[in-house]
């Protein structure tokens, strides 16, 4: 029998393929049906969860309003489902429908563009989330600091494209940012998580930069490690919380240097593929399921600012068509 022969076309169908099915955290359960019934436009979508979601540190404050604990505490809901029970509690009109501040779900950057990509899954549009970092809501003199994004497929551009779940037209007007900013984040302003850990190989001011408010460069380099983790957890089907820790970020105290030849030389084998290649996409995920202390492992720590530490279970990663191979 002669062996099927792999072609550049099949091997992105199986990319797409993969980002159009859902994992454990993008999952709607009941609330499917609502989704497939939103905008099925990008920037329409992004002020849809807009009118949803509030940023829990940086919104109430700006309107004069300080959330009680157990408001603070959905910060750990952690899936789309659970966002969307949440939402409707607090408010059970159509999910179309803008909400006063004081009703909208409290999160944070990653929660919104997780509804957004379990929206565009949804609708049969690739999409994964990608974890890295910018300047503060990208205005170019702020510190830059962890920030998650949607990659969804522009078919009709046959290209990948960055989407913002936070930049509605309220806050791009604040910061004065065009429209593109929620459906075409420009490349240049955001690092996924592989480009944020060979920036920080490069010296002592390019880490420094990467550390935000922290000033330290080895916090840099440790935050563009774990950002690395989270975003290579997500393109592996698993999106983990902004706190989560296992492997080698549990192994090191926050924001001290990572260490160990190993640690550098398994890193840096993985940040050198390239995840929008097809072919480089599916070694990296072979290299990241085999690599200990990088894979997210059955349990992982959750050291969350608002409801403490605490071990939880990870739901098995979403199969790709490759397991089946």
């Amino acid at each position: 029998m002669t062996a099927a022969v792999r072609t550049p076309a099949a091997g992105l169908d199986r990319m797409l393929a993969t980002y159009r099915r859902h994992t454990p955290m993008t999952e709607p359960g009941p609330h499917a049906e609502a989704l497939r019934r939103l905008p099925a436009d990008v920037p329409a979508l992004v002020e849809v969860i807009g009118g949803l979601f509030a940023h829990y540190e940086l919104d109430p404050p700006a309107a004069g309003w300080k959330p009680g604990g157990d408001r603070l505490a959905e910060v750990d809901l952690r899936t789309t489902r659970r966002m969307l029970d949440r939402v409707l509690a607090l408010d059970p009109a159509p999910l179309t429908r803008a909400r006063p501040l004081h009703r909208r779900w409290l999160g944070v950057c990653r929660d919104a563009s997780l509804l957004l990509c379990a929206v565009l899954r949804e609708q049969g549009v690739p999409a994964r989330l990608r974890y890295g970092t910018a300047h503060h809501l990208y205005v170019p003199y702020r510190p830059m600091h962890d920030h998650v994004v949607v990659e969804y497929w522009s078919a009709g551009e046959g290209r990948w494209r960055y989407a913002d779940g936070r930049m509605y037209r309220t806050a791009r007007d604040t910061f004065q940012l065009p429209d593109h900013y929620r459906d075409d984040v420009p490349e240049s302003v955001f690092l996924t998580g592989a480009r944020a850990w060979r920036r920080a190989q490069e010296g002592e001011r390019a880490a420094l930069r990467l550390s935000g408010l922290m000033l330290n460069a080895d916090a840099g380099r440790w935050q563009a490690r774990n950002l690395f983790l989270y975003d290579l957890a997500a393109l592996a089907g698993w999106e983990p919380l902004m706190w989560d820790a296992w492997g080698y970020i549990r192994r090191a105290r926050p924001q001290s240097r990572p260490r160990g030849v190993l640690q550098y030389r398994k890193l840096g084998r993985l940040a050198a593929l390239d995840d929008r290649d097809p072919e480089q996409w599916r070694e990296l995920l072979r290299r990241y399921r085999a690599t200990r202390l990088v894979r997210v492992p059955a349990r992982v720590l959750s050291c969350s600012p608002v409801n403490g530490r605490r071990v939880v279970a990870a739901p098995p990663a979403r199969r790709t068509p490759d397991d089946r191979d």
